[in-house]
Order: C-alpha cells, then sequence, then structure tokens
C-alpha cells in the first residue's frame, strides 16, 4: 500500500535509484521514467509541484541495488549522494517521448554533462535500464517516458548512510517510490547532513502588524492628505504579508506614502528609481570584475535584504539591553517599476515570494549556490548567507513598495500576472474635497511649502497663506471636476508663486500662481513637451472646468489646457 501522502505539493522531493542498474549515470543530470502505474502519479504529482513553485530542489538516493561511485568514498550504496535543482525554465517543453526518443535525449545529456559519473559505459547503462524495463512493465512500444533536466548538481561532502536518516528514511524508501516529496524539515536534516553544516530549526515568525487608527493618526501628524480608503487599503495590504504596490497619477503622494509608512515602521526608507535599462544584476546581483579576478555584487533587493537582516539582528540586541538605537528594519521603494522590464528583472522574484505564506519565502539554493561560487563577495552577499544558513526562510518584516505612474507611456511596460500577484495593488488617487478637508488641505501647503523656503529666507507667513488658500481653491476646481491632480504640483507652485511674489511684490497673487501653475503642469498638461498621455475621461474633465469659466482669470493654464483639448 503506497502512501500518496508522499506525492503533495512540496518545494522537495527525493529520487530513489533502487534499480539493478551496473550505476545511475542520470544522476545529477536528468529525471526519467515510465509513466505508467504509480510513475505517472510521481511524474504529474512533481510537474504540478513545478508548475506552483518554479524551482525544486531533488536529493538523490541510491539503494542496495545500485552504486554510486563518490569522487572521495569510491563506490556507495543506501545512502543520500547529493542534490540537484529543477527549474521550469530548463524544462519549458515538456512532452511524452517514446523509449527511443528518450533513449537518444538521455544519451545526448549524459555525453555533454559534467555532472555524469566518470567512466560509464552509456551504451551499457542504457541496454541494462531497457532489459530492467521490460522486466518491470512488458512491452514498451506502447508506453510513454518523462524526461526532466537537471541542474547545480552538488555532491554531499559525506554520504549520509540510511540508517542515520531512519525515522525519515523508511517511511520513504521502503514505500518503493521512485520519486517522493519530502517536508522542508526532512530536506535541512539531510541537507545539512550531507554538507557537514549544524542544522537548525525554523525559527517562529513574530510579524508586527500596522494598527490602522495609530497609522491614519501616524499620516495625519505627517502632513498627509489621503483618503481612508487608500489608508486603509495598504494597512490591508501590508498585513496580509504582500508587497504593496501603488498605482496612480503622477504627483498624488506615491513615494510620500511610502515614506510616511517606513517613517511608522521605524524603518530605513531605501530608494531606487527602475529604468529601461534594468537587468537581473541590478536587482538581485551578479559579477563584477575586481582586482582580484570576478566578485560577485549585489543588486538593489539583496542590498536592501542584507540591511534588514543587519537592522532586526541588532533590534534583538536592543531588545534583551533595553535599549533603541535605530531603525528596526528596511522598506524598499522602487518608483517608476514599469519603466523596466519587470518580469525578467525581477523573476527570481517570483520564487523568493511564491504566495503570502511565509513559510515559502526563501531564496532559491541555486542562487546560493551562486553566490557561494564567488570566493570574493559584498557585504551584503555575507550577511544573506550568513542568515539562510541559519534562517530556512526571509524575515516577514521585509517589503518591497513599488509605484507606477499609470500617465507616462514613453517608458512603460506591460507587468505581468504572475508579478502582479505578489504585490496588494493600492490605488492611490486625489479625494474629492470639501469644506473641510479644503481648509486642511490650505494648511499643508502652506506648511510644506514653508518648509522649503525657511531654508533660503525668512517667510512671510500672511503672503504665504493667501498664495496657498488660492492654490487649494483651485486644486478642488480640478478634482471636484473630476481631473486627478497631484497634490505635489500645488506644493511646488506655492514655492515658485511665493519666491515670485517676493520678487516682484508689485504682481498680484493671481498673476504669480498663474505663472508657476502653468510651469509646474506644463509636464502634464503641455502638448508639446509632455510625454503624459491623458485617458479621454480627463480630456472630457479639462473641457468641463474650461467651459465652468472658474479659471477664466488664468489666462496662461487656460490656454495651455485649451492646447491640450484641442488636440486630442
Amino acid at each position: 500500500m503506497y502512501s500518496y501522502k508522499r506525492l503533495e505539493p512540496s518545494k522537495y522531493w527525493v529520487e530513489i535509484n533502487n534499480w539493478s542498474l551496473p550505476i545511475p549515470a542520470h544522476i545529477g543530470v536528468a529525471l526519467w521514467g515510465p509513466i505508467k502505474g504509480r510513475h505517472a502519479a510521481e511524474y504529474n504529482a512533481i510537474i504540478k509541484s513545478l508548475k506552483q513553485f518554479s524551482e525544486l530542489t531533488i536529493i538523490h538516493y541510491v539503494g542496495s541495488r545500485a552504486i554510486y561511485i563518490h569522487s572521495k568514498k569510491g563506490e556507495v550504496k543506501k545512502a543520500f549522494i547529493g542534490r540537484s535543482i529543477l527549474r521550469e525554465e530548463d524544462n519549458k517543453n515538456i512532452k511524452e517521448y517514446t523509449w527511443y526518443e528518450l533513449r537518444n535525449e538521455l544519451t545526448r545529456l549524459l555525453q555533454k554533462n559534467s555532472s555524469t559519473q566518470k567512466n560509464i559505459d552509456l551504451n551499457q547503462y542504457l541496454e541494462r535500464a531497457e532489459e530492467k524495463i521490460r522486466k518491470r512493465i512488458g512491452n514498451i512500444s506502447g508506453i510513454s517516458f518523462f524526461l526532466l533536466r537537471l541542474s547545480n548538481f552538488q555532491e554531499y561532502e559525506d554520504p549520509i548512510n540510511y540508517g542515520e536518516t531512519k525515522n525519515i528514511s523508511e517511511n520513504i524508501i521502503k514505500q518503493g517510490w521512485y520519486l517522493a516529496s519530502l517536508r522542508e524539515s526532512e530536506y535541512m536534516k539531510i541537507h545539512s547532513m550531507g554538507m557537514k553544516e549544524e542544522y537548525h530549526k525554523p525559527k517562529p515568525s513574530h510579524p508586527i502588524l500596522i494598527d490602522y487608527e495609530g497609522f491614519k493618526n501616524h499620516v495625519i501628524d505627517n502632513d498627509g492628505f489621503y483618503s481612508e480608503e487608500i489608508l486603509d487599503d495598504l494597512v490591508a495590504g501590508y498585513n496580509k504579508g504582500k508587497h504593496l504596490l501603488l498605482v496612480g497619477p503622477p504627483g498624488t503622494g506615491k513615494s510620500y506614502l511610502a515614506e510616511l509608512l517606513a517613517k511608522y515602521l521605524n524603518y530605513e526608507l531605501v530608494s531606487t528609481t527602475a529604468s529601461s535599462t534594468w537587468t537581473r544584476y541590478d536587482f538581485i546581483g551578479g559579477p563584477i570584475i575586481s582586482s582580484k579576478g570576478f566578485k560577485w555584487k549585489s543588486g538593489v533587493f539583496l542590498s536592501a535584504l542584507a540591511k534588514h537582516i543587519e537592522y532586526i539582528s541588532r533590534a534583538d540586541e536592543d531588545k534583551k539591553s533595553g535599549e533603541n538605537k535605530g531603525f528596526k528594519g528596511v522598506l524598499l521603494l522602487i518608483d517608476e517599476l514599469n519603466r523596466c522590464e519587470a518580469d525578467k528583472v525581477l523573476a527570481e522574484f517570483f520564487t523568493i515570494y511564491p504566495g503570502i505564506d511565509p513559510s515559502q519565502w526563501k531564496l532559491p539554493q541555486s542562487l546560493i549556490d551562486e553566490i557561494k561560487n564567488y570566493d570574493d563577495r559584498d557585504d551584503a552577499a555575507e550577511t544573506i548567507l550568513k542568515h539562510v544558513k541559519a534562517n530556512n526562510t526571509l524575515p516577514w518584516g521585509f517589503r518591497i513598495v513599488a509605484t507606477i505612474n499609470t500617465w507616462d507611456i514613453t517608458h512603460l511596460f506591460t507587468l505581468g500576472y504572475a508579478l502582479l500577484r505578489r504585490f496588494h495593488i493600492v490605488r492611490v488617487f486625489p479625494q474629492k474635497i470639501s469644506n473641510a478637508n479644503e481648509e486642511v488641505l490650505k494648511k499643508i501647503v502652506s506648511r510644506k511649502a514653508s518648509n522649503v523656503l525657511k531654508e533660503i529666507s525668512n517667510v512671510d507667513t500672511q503672503r504665504l497663506s493667501d498664495v496657498a488658500e488660492e492654490l487649494t481653491r483651485i486644486y478642488r476646481i480640478f478634482i471636484n471636476n473630476d481631473f486627478p491632480l497631484g497634490i505635489s504640483y500645488i506644493i511646488e507652485s506655492a514655492i515658485d508663486a511665493y519666491n515670485l511674489i517676493s520678487m516682484n511684490p508689485s504682481k498680484s497673487i493671481k498673476n504669480v500662481i498663474d505663472e508657476a501653475l502653468s510651469s509646474s503642469l506644463a509636464s502634464i498638461l503641455d502638448p508639446e513637451i509632455s510625454k503624459i498621455m491623458l485617458p479621454k475621461k480627463y480630456i472630457d474633465a479639462l473641457e468641463k472646468i474650461m467651459e465652468s469659466g472658474e479659471l477664466n482669470d488664468y489666462k496662461g493654464l487656460i490656454e495651455m489646457v485649451g492646447n491640450i483639448v484641442s488636440k486630442f
């Protein structure tokens, strides 16, 4: 009676080589077998896992009826001898083979692969395999076979004998499987023994959740101007363990919202802006040329993650000593994510974060091995390797906040479903302006402008208040006519208008605001220089604003709005 629990989806599997083959030459090169009976169930189960996790780790076991030639120990039987990686990207065209198709493909792989055991007669291996298959299942002419390509074979320094892991082995090996799934704890115990590393049980995760009322008050205290729906959505996404994707028109405060979140969490905000030239090297990392040859240099993701790990280690020490010496973690902000080919640049991100279950958040073994291959590594890489040796998962609190400007189409790449599934999408649009929050907004604009201006000279608070009041009124006209004007344009215009009127006091407030606001909005409303493609509903909103006559005192602004309306 076979235990089909051993075919449940998992990132860890064991290949049990127990056929009477002289030497299982395919170890570390490929998994293969007939698609019949329980082997068909094994094949279907491992394909399901591969589609779910994108990358699987395979431990290789050699039974009593096979022999593995270990590089140091010689002939080995009844032992776990190493591990390989099974990647979806290496098996994009999975197909079913006839025996002769399989034999030809297996021959090709074994001849070119350095993992293949030395001094093996491949013809003898394949002929013996065919003999055993015929003896086991009879006529093979109508039978289909599978073949899955492996990579990154790593021979264990010390093969682990059956008896050393009997409590694990006897539940798997005696079942008669060729392929069986492993629990993570089983894999970690076997693998750490093989690599002569100390096995550490996973540390329990203690997530720090955001209190909505506390965060809302924090935003208000720091002059954030967002609807309750936006704040509620952001808190919900963070608390369920997702990364955050802030989507909206330019100037609506997406980056500032990330800054407020980092400040609330007492995290350092590590900021970067994506570009069309980004590659995997910029995000994950890769080799660079150094004075010593090649050196591993971590990208923005691994660098930020390493810094987060260092901060939480210090926070643990602070907790023991009763002191509070600094940041408790890192929030990685990637502005304008859609300026890069995110599905390619962030490909390994899909494997690292397959879902919202924190027990699945891990660096793929292939990436860990790649970093280890470089003797010369940056400090971030050393921190990462130290962490993964002691912990099976990544810290719960580490998050990416990415932003997307929905209007900029000049550098726009489409974000795929696989990437979007890893993020909680928060739509950051301006809120409607009432009499009550208009007064709040006026004070925010005045304070933020004053914070910039006082670095230059003394500020005439009444003059600045008058400028802020009129700009807030204009902002309300745009917002309440369904044009999502970003608040940052109003703050920027308040600073410019104040400077203009300070240099020429004879000018009216409306004149300097017209000049300042027209200059500020040129990046989105001037058809001659704008890189923005406005949706039709916003063109209609601008036309409605023109027809209302509420901005007739602002000739420059009206002219610019009229030009973009006529263009479309």
